[in-house]
């Protein structure tokens, strides 16, 4: 979730409150449940907030199905045992829906016209090409959706080669392969980016992420590391003589402690223009 910095979001939402009270019930633990009400859009949001920790697992591997559905890893979804890195696969997905405004998943199956497990893993196929074998062996329910025995395929899908290299992949077959639409990588589905540079930074970002083996995903601490990262953020310190500082890192710098630093300085009271300060690079900025 993102933080609220204007705070009429919550005095319009206590005044609707106090002039149209949202309807409300008693359960049966004696507990009051009210009525979802929507808050209005803040004129800008704050930072990123980590919560809702009330699902969160403690441990190195488990095995329960977790992850909101078109979150799911597929080494949840294939019953294999899971760890950290199912985590970083849900992100990848989030920030795909933040960036591009829509979901990259959606398990939308259209013989049931709901989510269904077998619609994702298509649709995980169409866009990454099979899972190894070596993924599907460990899969306590890998035979819902793969045959059990493995031989060489080649799919042509409206003239698309399923799986481009190479030609031919030894794997149990997919059971519903009228699922499968062809290959269509993250460069097809990506729409919103200017620039070349940009847009290819932030595709590299994505693939660090969305990785079939677990093991092939990058750790947060590498992601947290990344340039593309690192060209978008902002930082506000605040201070008895300014209203704040806030600095964005130059984009795809070679290196936190190289890199350029642009600062913001405001007035007090966010009264009057701002002045723009170019700074020489210090390795204490970032760090």
């Amino acid at each position: 979730m993102f933080g609220i910095k204007d705070d009429s979001v919550f005095t319009d939402f206590e005044e609707n409150e106090l002039q149209r009270p949202v309807p409300r019930k008693v359960d049966e633990d004696g507990r009051m449940i009210y009525m979802s009400q929507e808050l209005k859009i803040p004129k800008e949001p704050g930072g990123p907030v980590l919560c809702d920790f009330g699902s969160a697992m403690v441990g190195e591997y488990h095995s329960v199905f977790v992850q909101p559905n078109i979150y799911r890893a597929p080494e949840v979804i294939l019953g294999i045992p899971w760890t950290y890195s199912v985590d970083i696969w849900n992100v990848g997905c989030m920030i795909w829906d933040i960036c591009e405004g829509g979901s990259l998943f959606t398990g939308e199956d259209p013989e049931y016209e709901r989510y269904r497990s077998r619609a994702h893993l298509a649709e995980m196929i169409n866009l990454l090409g099979p899972p190894p074998p070596s993924l599907l062996a460990q899969g306590k329910l890998t035979d819902k959706f793969f045959s059990s025995e493995g031989k060489q395929i080649l799919f042509t899908i409206s003239t698309r080669l399923l799986f481009p290299n190479p030609l031919t992949r030894t794997l149990g077959d997919f059971l519903t392969p009228d699922l499968l639409t062809g290959r269509v990588p993250l460069e097809e589905k990506e729409t919103t980016l200017e620039g070349t540079a940009e847009r290819e930074a932030f595709l590299r970002f994505m693939r660090k992420m969305l990785q079939w083996e677990p093991g092939k995903r990058s750790s947060a601490k590498e992601l947290a590391e990344y340039k593309w990262i690192h060209s978008h953020i902002i930082v506000e310190i605040r201070g008895p003589s300014l209203s704040f500082i806030s600095y964005r890192a130059s984009p795809f710098y070679e290196g936190v402690k190289n890199v350029p630093i642009h600062l913001r300085r405001e007035p007090n009271g966010n009264k009057g223009p701002a002045e723009v300060l170019k700074l020489p690079p210090s390795p204490r900025q970032l760090e």
